[in-house]
């Protein structure tokens, strides 16, 4: 018998066995302040950098699924409407699931609504669906310092780019409209993800903050839950349930921001979906773990 041949032999034939990679579950931060550009790696979550990172995720045949997680007070409106294109892109090939463990504020929470669920720690920020508009004014401080700025324009609303003067009325009244434009598409966004109207939404909006547990509550989370939970439902939602999986973060960590380059966008006005109360919860929650 061929079994018989086989013994016969000084090195019998080894019998290979078939090679299984562990399934990989992709990981993206949105960390930081949301702001347009590249970069910014640390306290800034740059648009640019954060879409290349989804990018690249959704195009690995390897990443089964992804995660979204989110530390985010906010930021740009625009930066995190883009975010919120590209996880919505990504979505459409792969489960991607947004995870806050402590911040997923205003536009945080923008690019959140672009995953199939939303899952958040207990007592995490969540919420802050508003907007605002702003730019830094430093006229007295020229004239303190003895610097003398004069600005020809042509249009009423043309110099309101300067940061020598405050608003005028008509400015003013310009901007308002552009705030108000801005949380209306804001509260469509938010509406359709959640499969709420836009009434409903507003109700839980206008800048309201809440925490994971209320959230739940008020349909803005689906679930409560750990990172590791995230992980196995992640995968379990691409049919590939594991507890041995490998754990891949894409982007580019060592990615710096221009200080100069910060300021000089602040100077313009912009219009923000940004919790200034979450920021200042984050920031405390930083020194306290530094404090621990």
């Amino acid at each position: 018998t061929y079994d018989a041949y086989l013994a016969t032999l000084a090195f019998p034939p080894v019998k290979w066995r078939r090679l299984r990679r562990k399934p990989r579950l992709a990981v993206v931060d949105v960390a930081g302040i949301i702001i347009p550009g590249s970069g910014g790696a640390g306290r800034f979550a740059a648009a640019d950098s954060v879409v290349k990172a989804l990018r690249k995720a959704g195009r690995d045949p390897r990443a089964k699924a992804v995660v979204l997680a989110v530390g985010s007070p906010g930021g740009s409106a625009l930066a995190s409407e883009q975010i919120l294109e590209a996880v919505k892109r990504v979505a459409k090939q792969k489960p991607v699931i947004a995870y806050v463990d402590q911040i997923c504020a205003s536009g945080g929470y923008m690019a959140a609504i672009g995953a199939k669920e939303i899952w958040s720690a207990p007592h995490a920020v969540v919420g802050s669906i508003g907007v605002f508009v702003g730019k830094f004014e430093y006229g007295d401080l020229l004239e303190k310092l003895g610097i003398h700025r004069t600005t020809l324009a042509r249009g009423e609303n043309a110099a309101f780019f300067s940061s020598s003067r405050g608003f005028t009325p008509q400015e003013r009244a310009a901007l308002e409209r552009e705030v108000e434009e801005s949380y209306q598409s804001f509260l469509e966004l938010v509406a359709q993800a959640r499969g709420r109207t836009k009434e409903e939404i507003h109700q839980r909006a206008e800048g309201r903050v809440y925490s994971g547990l209320r959230a739940k509550e008020a349909g803005l989370v689906d679930r409560i839950g750990g990172f590791e939970e995230v992980c196995r439902h992640a995968l379990e939602e691409a049919r590939v349930p594991s507890d041995d999986f490998d754990l891949v973060r894409y982007g580019d960590a060592r990615a710096r921001l221009s200080l100069l380059k910060l300021l000089m966008g602040a100077a313009h006005p912009a219009t923000y979906a940004f919790c200034t109360t979450a920021w200042s919860l984050q920031r405390s929650r930083a020194f306290r773990r530094f404090d621990d």
